[in-house]
């Protein structure tokens, strides 16, 4: 019986920029798996967001990338999709735009401040809370629902007595 095991791996790359074209990002991702000791053979899988550079069907870094590895199949990055859809919804609504934009004032002033991160750690270790305050990325919109569930839970707090003021 055959082991069979995956892995996913996200890279995220700040490499000297050589160009955006088709052949230049293939030679990044190339060089990224050399360095990594990783195999191209082992390739089953990519995905990137939908830029003609990337996903061109021709001369797009998944085509080229393709052709050296036909089992690497491209896929178009689903969150990046879903993150556009989100984006697109959040800047519809003017409320969910000054929510986003009060909870991104509120971690970063958290975020600043010793202090303030300080006290807010020992609130959460008394409640036994894994919540965090953090900037919202302007990239990563899915992910402001849980930071503005964060706000609204410390708030409730505040009300209800169990928040410990700074100011």
């Amino acid at each position: 019986m055959k082991s069979w095991f995956h892995m996913k791996l996200f890279l995220d790359v700040f490499a000297q920029n050589n160009g955006t074209t088709g052949e230049a990002l293939p030679a990044v991702v190339l060089d990224i798996f050399l360095r990594l000791g990783l195999s191209l053979q082992n390739l089953r899988g990519q995905t990137y967001d939908g830029a003609s550079c990337m996903s061109g069907k021709y001369n797009g870094t998944q085509a080229l990338i393709a052709k050296q590895q036909p089992l690497a199949l491209f896929v178009h990055c689903l969150m990046l999709a879903g993150n556009l859809v989100a984006q697109e919804a959040t800047e519809s609504s003017n409320i969910i735009q000054d929510a986003a934009s009060l909870t991104n004032d509120i971690a970063t002033t958290y975020n600043r401040s010793t202090k303030l991160t300080t006290i807010f750690r020992s609130i959460q270790s008394m409640k036994h809370d894994r919540a965090s305050l953090r900037p919202l990325c302007p990239t990563r919109v899915l992910v402001t629902g849980a930071a503005l569930k964060t706000v609204l839970d410390q708030h409730a707090r505040e009300r209800s007595g169990s928040f410990i003021r700074v100011c």
